[in-house]
């Protein structure tokens, strides 16, 4: 909203200063150059709205999937990868970027790996199990 009030405010100070120093030669041809700043003002101000509740919305969605990781760290996983792959483990951890996930004891249909790299591209689906205490 405040970039609102500015845009709006310098929009409308702008039609003050033309109203009073229009000259009696071509007073609509400056009214038409007005409306057409005014019509850009409120173009860019619906684009800067929209990229603001783009960014909050990208924000909501990160903070969503860092948490998302953040409960996966230690529970059993199983992964769906391309070519329909089953795969489980336990997941440990993830890079800054989020394209690279580390498993333990990653079971895989031919052997188990001590420890592996899985990127996230190559990941269809990703099931977190709840711990089970016994």
């Amino acid at each position: 909203t405040l970039s609102f009030l500015f845009l709006r405010g310098k929009s409308m100070e702008k039609n003050t200063e033309t109203s009073t120093t229009q000259s009696t030669n071509t007073p609509q041809k400056e009214n038409t150059l007005d409306s057409k700043e005014e019509v850009a003002a409120n173009t860019q101000f619906l684009w800067i709205e929209t990229q603001i509740k783009k960014a909050k919305q990208n924000a909501k969605l990160r903070e969503r999937m860092l948490r998302f990781y953040f409960y996966a760290i230690g529970h059993k996983v199983n992964i769906r990868m391309l070519e329909n792959i089953q795969v489980a483990g336990i997941f440990t951890a993830t890079d800054a970027k989020q394209q690279r996930i580390e498993i333990t004891e990653l079971q895989t249909p031919m052997f188990t790996y001590p420890e592996a790299l899985l990127r996230t591209c190559d990941i269809v689906h990703l099931l977190v199990l709840p711990n089970q205490e016994i």
